[in-house]
């Protein structure tokens, strides 16, 4: 066995990298590319040696785990701290998020809504494919509900390669609906301020404020992977909002 492989690699004499990969393949078909690919780069993409160390390590195939994007929550553009919104009123919440990861956001990103009260809110919001460092708005429509009380409801980045993934922490829409709430027409002098200077919302944003409220944990769901699940925890300056949020009160109770 081991001359035939001498005779073998004496036949094979190159430097291409993918060429190396289909020699080790076939020199040991139980290999996949992926790990021909890991003892080459390992043996500096010298196939004898690439091979021997296969075999040394048990002749396993090797497992590389994924790379899953990364997110950051910088601050709520919009529902802030004393902002309220009047009683069955349309409204815009606007996050600004950031890519803090080494790898760009993949294509089919998207924000999806994951528990408590929606508030009417498209279940699925796209994103933008953000590159490492970069930062974006990201808004969904809502309307307040009918009685004045303080509402909440939980999101997440996922982005899906056959199966859902999600990525980045749990980012949270905290809602204040009181008669006399001022925010719609904030935001109608904004837009109209926005739209006087062209600014997109997209891109680097200025320095952030502080956030109104702490980067919470998400609600444990039965659809989320066990890794997922088990990062999931009640956000912590509002103590008991998510036993309000997610049980049988009146805050929990969908649109």
């Amino acid at each position: 066995m081991a001359d035939d492989l001498m005779s073998m690699f004496a036949t094979m004499n190159t430097s291409e990298r993918s060429t190396l990969i289909e020699q080790f393949v076939q020199v040991v078909p139980s290999a996949d590319r992926t790990t021909a690919e890991f003892y080459l780069e390992a043996s500096n993409w010298t196939l004898p040696t690439a091979i021997t160390s296969f075999f040394e390590n048990g002749g396993m195939n090797v497992q590389i785990p994924q790379r899953n994007p990364q997110a950051e929550f910088l601050m709520d553009v919009t529902i802030g701290e004393g902002e309220s919104v009047p009683p069955n009123t349309h409204f815009v919440k606007t996050w600004r998020l950031r890519n803090n990861g080494a790898e760009p956001w993949p294509s089919s990103a998207h924000l999806i809504y994951v528990q408590g009260h929606a508030m009417h809110a498209e279940s699925v919001i796209a994103v933008p494919a953000l590159d490492p460092g970069q930062a974006a708005d990201v808004s969904v429509d809502m309307i307040s509900p009918a009685e004045p009380a303080l509402y909440a409801s939980s999101w997440r980045l996922c982005y899906n390669e056959g199966v859902t993934r999600y990525f980045g922490e749990v980012i949270w829409a905290i809602v204040t609906v009181a008669e006399g709430g001022t925010l719609p027409l904030l935001q109608q002098f904004a837009a109209a301020s926005v739209s006087g200077t062209g600014h997109s919302g997209f891109g680097t944003p200025p320095r952030p404020v502080a956030p109104t409220h702490e980067h919470a944990a998400a609600v444990p769901m039965a659809h989320l992977s066990p890794e997922d699940a088990a990062r999931l925890t009640t956000p912590p300056r509002f103590g008991s909002l998510a036993q309000h949020t997610f049980g049988a009160q009146r805050f929990g109770a969908p649109p």
